[in-house]
């Protein structure tokens, strides 16, 4: 969350001076309950324009930290081309059987073509090492620097007096390697993709992009008289961070939100000791309903404010009716 008003926040700015211009409104400290509806777009617009309400924070360079965050990114260097061996191994392999690297910046037959990706690729992992060094980000990076080297690659020229035995056949030998190399990748590749397959059918996305739980969601916000345009609030980080899938659905917008990011919703809800006052609160916004993520097969009615919520279908989504009609 963004802090209110215009008190810098080092913890979450680092040394960044902060003098939001568009903080979002703080309804209410405890709990914090905060309100989007400066900027009404977007199913949850906290994130939907995030450069509106983080403008006027002010970067300062601190050499501390980034001292600190290179080092960090020096080790994930290390941990990446540790993780991802192969191809070094090719390279420093068909070194051995013969081959030597045609390095670009020596005088010959368009060796400066090669310059061009190696130093796009230094140049993009470079870029990512001064914010974060993820798989996700420098792998081109990494893959622009080995293919441009595997392709500078040429055989020795050896006297014709001198037999070598070991090498008659690098080139097709090396080309054939470097082919299994790319298959070998475009192989994980496909692994990777078929386990991300599994995973969300386990958890009921039969068909990759299709959640039946956050339908079931938005179909019962439907049959509770909620119709698209309509504002809601949410409460939880999974019903209001996590999972919001259910808000696109049913088309309607998180204007109010009670920030809770850690504790399940139901402990944070018993044990609030001003609960009643921050119902009221995020009713008097004209939410239709709030909205939150229970994480469990049924919510106890054991406390009465909760026997007014109502289960979402058949899922661990729960709603409280605040300015609906039935």
């Amino acid at each position: 969350m963004n802090p209110p008003g215009e008190e810098p926040c080092d913890t979450q700015f680092g040394s960044a001076e902060v003098h939001l211009k568009h903080p979002e409104r703080e309804l209410m400290h405890s709990p914090q309950i905060f309100s989007y509806a400066e900027l009404p777009y977007g199913t949850y617009p906290d994130w939907f324009d995030t450069t509106y309400w983080n403008d006027q924070v002010k970067p300062h360079f601190a050499l501390r930290g980034e001292l600190s965050r290179s080092a960090r990114n020096g080790v994930l260097v290390v941990r990446y081309l540790f993780n991802h061996p192969e191809a070094l191994i090719l390279l420093a392999l068909l070194l051995v059987l013969g081959a030597r690297l045609r390095l670009p910046w020596k005088p010959a037959a368009n060796g400066t073509f090669w310059l061009v990706p190696l130093l796009l690729g230094f140049l993009i992992w470079g870029i990512y090492a001064t914010v974060n060094t993820e798989e996700r980000y420098v792998t081109i990076a990494y893959l622009t620097i080995i293919l441009t080297l595997f392709s500078t690659l040429q055989l020795r020229q050896a006297s014709p007096s001198i037999r070598e035995p070991r090498t008659p056949n690098l080139s097709s030998i090396a080309s054939a390697m470097i082919l299994l190399l790319a298959l070998l990748a475009v192989g994980e590749s496909l692994r990777t993709v078929l386990e991300d397959r599994r995973q969300l059918s386990v958890f009921g996305y039969r068909y990759g992009w299709h959640s039946g739980k956050m339908e079931g969601v938005a179909d019962a916000l439907t049959e509770m008289g909620v119709r698209p345009g309509d504002t809601v609030a949410c409460v939880g980080f999974v019903a209001c961070l996590d999972d919001p899938y259910w808000a696109r659905l049913a088309q309607v917008r998180v204007l109010t939100e009670i920030y809770d990011p850690d504790a399940p919703v139901e402990d944070f809800l018993a044990t609030l000791p001003n609960r009643d006052q921050a119902i009221d609160v995020v009713r008097g916004q004209g939410a239709k309903l709030l909205v939150g993520d229970f994480d469990g097969d049924r919510v106890s009615d054991a406390d009465p404010f909760f026997r007014n919520w109502h289960q979402l279908h058949d899922t661990s989504f729960y709603a409280l009716p605040l300015n609906v009609e039935r």
